[in-house]
């Protein structure tokens, strides 16, 4: 056998290989350079958060309440939703660990100033059955009132079990992304 045909051969049986290769250094290059072209990810604008919707046993949207200006879309009645669940979630978290740092995502302002967390936190309360009635949403959809309707608050300290049929009037604003409660009156049924 020549050198020329062997060169032949063996350049015959690489160059599929080589094809293969090169396909896949193709389309690992264009993948990567059409990942710069998709934008931004819709769920950043959660800042990361879960938009974490609650069952709905633990929460249910009642008609709303006469003419509440700008009616939300569903998209933001679930932000609202979720931003509402999620601000109780972290006060239970709260009260049961003792660490408040994380309220500050879901309260704000006055509601913010009216919890008390001890440091040491043992507290178990948890909340089931709220009925949420819109009051109002901005035409610019940066704030929303809405009522919360009997309502049960479970409380848990040494193994005395307390449980509180409540309603509260909440207005949230929406703050550099995120939903806080701004404002909350609670009305504890007798």
């Amino acid at each position: 056998m020549s050198k020329r045909r062997a060169k032949l051969i063996i350049f015959l049986a690489a160059a599929p290989m080589l094809a293969v290769l090169g396909l896949v250094a193709l389309r690992g290059l264009s993948t990567f350079i059409a990942s710069f072209q998709e934008g931004a990810n819709p769920a950043s604008i959660f800042h990361g958060a879960e938009l974490r919707l609650p069952y709905s046993d633990q929460v249910l949207w009642l008609d709303d309440l006469g003419d509440t200006g700008h009616t939300p879309t569903v998209a933001q009645r679930e932000e609202l939703i979720a931003a509402y669940w999620n601000a109780w979630s972290a006060l239970e978290r709260a009260y049961l660990t003792g660490n408040s740092d994380d309220l500050t995502t879901y309260w704000a302002g006055g509601a913010y100033e009216q919890l008390h967390i001890e440091p040491n936190g043992k507290l178990h309360q948890s909340t089931s059955g709220h009925q949420l009635r819109l009051r109002f949403f901005a035409d610019d959809g940066t704030v929303a009132a809405l009522d919360d309707l009997d309502f049960q608050i479970t409380q848990t300290l040494d193994g005395e079990t307390l449980t509180f049929t409540a309603s509260a009037a909440v207005i949230l604003t929406l703050d550099n992304g995120y939903w806080r409660i701004r404002s909350i009156s609670v009305d504890y049924a007798g």
